[in-house]
């Protein structure tokens, strides 16, 4: 229902913004339709729009509940490169790419959160050493 109205925008000629893409997105994940996501955030700069944060993030989780985790892992590599802050509101996001990265025994990834994360929080410093400890003793 989401993605029908969001079609409807354009025939009616509301302008869609990046709070419609960003529910779009959603409404993918929740509908297991990760191509539809990406093509939808790859669709936002067409309307001369910039996803955000909170865009990715949707794209990942699409990606992910589809098990679709090497897409998810490009996207996260996508919000490094572009510099992306992630805030609370991406807490499910790190969470499912630490998921994946368990599950597929991706150890840098596991680093790169875990430093990602160190930056907003003290605490992850020691399992981020950890987890690299890891990494170049296997």
């Amino acid at each position: 229902v989401a993605l029908e109205l969001f079609e409807q925008m354009w025939r009616v000629k509301i302008d869609h913004n990046t709070v419609t893409f960003n529910a779009a997105i959603s409404a993918c994940e929740k509908s297991l339709q990760w191509s539809q996501a990406l093509r939808l955030l790859f669709d936002i700069s067409l309307y001369r729009l910039q996803p955000d944060e909170i865009s990715y993030s949707a794209a990942v989780l699409a990606c992910s509940s589809s098990s679709h985790w090497q897409q998810a892992c490009e996207l996260w590599d996508t919000i490094r490169a572009r510099g992306l802050t992630l805030n609370e509101a991406s807490r499910p996001l790190y969470s499912t790419l630490f998921m994946e990265s368990e599950q597929h025994d991706l150890l840098q990834l596991e680093v790169e959160l875990l430093q990602s994360l160190s930056g907003a929080s003290g605490r992850f410093e020691a399992a981020a050493a950890r987890v690299e400890a890891l990494r170049l003793a296997g």
